[in-house]
């Protein structure tokens, strides 16, 4: 239950912290190569995980310029303890708006955040809420592999190669 929660308050500080800026075509598509779906696939959560998840659930939201949206994989034979892997990806107007944000939150949600190496231009890991938090450009990404640090960090790192 805690993970669902920690997602739930995660999506309400990324949907409602940012500039209010006009949307254009040109922004819409950048915004969707963010998306957590176009990142990463069933399979490729597998191949980097080693895990078999075999679902995925995504959603998003445009508000203003900001794009969130969220993917939940699960392995419907629940044979491992650290899943679901949950992924949310804020995509911000501008790089500046993007840094701001991810910046704030190291006194707000992720005031325990402890910074990781090696993962987009900056990261933390919360064992709080037992997520990495990386920021690449104008793209935050939150993994939380029910509080498998390495897991987390793993596919932090897969995501951001991909984010432009």
């Amino acid at each position: 239950m805690k993970p669902l929660l920690t997602l739930a308050l995660a999506v309400t500080v990324l949907a409602t912290v940012g500039a209010a800026q006009a949307t254009t075509p040109a922004a819409r598509r950048a915004a969707a190569e963010a998306r957590c779906d176009a990142l990463m696939t069933t399979a490729e959560a597998r191949a980097v995980s080693g895990l078999e998840y075999t679902k995925r659930d995504a959603g998003g939201q445009m508000i203003r310029a900001v794009v969130v949206t969220t993917c939940t994989f699960d392995d419907a034979s629940a044979r491992s303890a650290i899943k679901p892997l949950s992924i949310l990806t804020r995509r911000a107007a501008s790089v500046a708006e993007a840094k701001k944000v991810f910046l704030a939150s190291r006194t707000t949600p992720y005031a325990d955040g402890q910074p990781l190496s090696g993962v987009g231009e900056e990261a933390l890991w919360s064992p709080s809420f037992g997520q990495v938090s990386a920021l690449q450009g104008r793209t935050w990404i939150i993994v939380t592999a029910r509080g498998n640090q390495d897991l987390a960090t793993k596919i932090a790192r897969a995501l951001v190669t991909k984010v432009r």
